[in-house]
């Protein structure tokens, strides 16, 4: 197999040269690259997932809170709509997928779906956060819809990783 367009060989498995996952990790040369470097600005990480969630456990619900919750969920809205841009846009990810291994159409047909119901759900999930905040009685609900939604998308990332195996680590008679 010989590199093509976009492409490159590693560990005998031909690999696009950079895909960006949901939660922001660029994938360069089959290699998971270093976010922090210069130049390597992404969506959203792992690490920003992760402080989402630190900022549902914390104890004070006060305003400032409820501000950053806010907050949290408007740059996971924009990082989806950067993701889907890299993604599903001209030359993007998934056209590369689709290029390189159409047997995993419909599960890219799947991911793309799932952005527009993720796109949805953190809009709404945003709007009625709005809607109860500085309400003390309802922290939990705030806490139970934003956890629900960063699972979701957890979930959808471990999707999009599993049709990643699928296109470029199974070969012709599997692993």
């Amino acid at each position: 197999m010989g590199q093509s367009a976009g492409l490159n060989q590693h560990r005998g498995v031909t690999l696009p040269s950079r895909r960006v996952d949901l939660t922001g990790r660029i994938w360069e040369k089959g290699r998971l690259m270093d976010s922090s470097a210069p130049g390597m600005k992404t969506p959203m990480s792992v690490a920003d997932l992760d402080r989402i969630d630190a900022q549902l456990a914390a104890e004070e619900r006060s305003a400032l809170w409820w501000v950053a919750l806010v907050h949290e969920l408007d740059l996971l809205d924009d990082a989806l709509a950067l993701h889907r841009a890299d993604v599903e846009g001209p030359g993007g990810f998934h056209s590369q997928v689709l290029a390189d291994a159409p047997r995993v159409a419909p599960a890219v047909a799947h991911l793309e779906i799932e952005h527009d119901r993720l796109s949805t759900s953190i809009r709404d999930t945003r709007q009625r956060v709005g809607e109860i905040s500085g309400d003390p009685d309802s922290a939990e609900e705030a806490i139970a819809l934003v956890s629900a939604l960063v699972d979701r998308l957890r979930g959808h990332q471990g999707a999009a990783d599993e049709v990643f195996h699928q296109a470029y680590r199974i070969d012709i008679g599997g692993e």
